[in-house]
Order: C-alpha cells, then structure tokens, then sequence
C-alpha cells in the first residue's frame, strides 16, 4: 500500500484476509506511528515503512493500493511513481487507485488541502 496513512485501510485489510502479509508505505513517520496504533494487534501482518516508492521493496507483490495520495505529487513524480509501483507488480496483479484531483495553482491548492 503506497500512502498507508493511519492504517485504517491496511487493518480492514487484515481482518477481511488474516493469512495475508502487507507492505505500507508512507512518507510521514506520524502516519505511520499511527498505522501501527490502529493496526494494534494485527501490526505483526504489516511490514511499515518511511518513505516514498523509492523506499518500497522490489517484490513482486501480488497487488498494491494507492489510495488519495497521487494529489500530493507533481504529474510528472505521478508518472514516474506509478510505472515504480508497476515494476514492482507481479504481471496481471489488481491496483487499486483513488485519486483526487484539484486546482495545481496556488493558492487554490493549498486552500483545497486544508
């Protein structure tokens, strides 16, 4: 998961398959002092880790999210983040994305993520 925020998504994850090993990644280490208290006693089925996908293990995964975190990045580290999360895929493997997309030009986009 690229963007594992606060873990709400990774622990829904865990309880729907407990067999399943996860991988979150995040570029914020209070998200991910998060993730680990939301995930509380299914922490141990999540490897956590800082950074961006630059950070992330080579895989294969079997799938991977990206879930509203895209809109933090310029079109072009968009591009580039997304042809890394490919690489990384197993051929043929789900991804699963959110966007949101907004105005670019300041200051509607910082009035926009407030």
């Amino acid at each position: 998961m690229l963007g594992a925020g606060g873990g709400l998504e990774l622990k829904a994850f865990a309880a729907a398959q407990p067999g399943w090993r996860f991988t979150g990644v995040d570029s914020a280490a209070p998200m991910l002092d998060l993730a680990r208290a939301t995930l509380g006693s299914d922490a141990a089925c999540a490897e956590l880790i800082e950074g961006t996908i630059d950070a992330a293990p080579a895989g294969p995964f079997d799938a991977a999210t990206c879930l509203l975190t895209l809109h933090f990045l310029t079109r072009n580290e968009r591009v580039r983040t997304l042809a890394e999360m490919r690489r990384r895929m197993r051929p043929g493997a789900p991804l699963v994305i959110a966007h949101a997309s907004f105005a670019q030009d300041e200051p509607a986009r910082t009035r926009w993520l407030d």
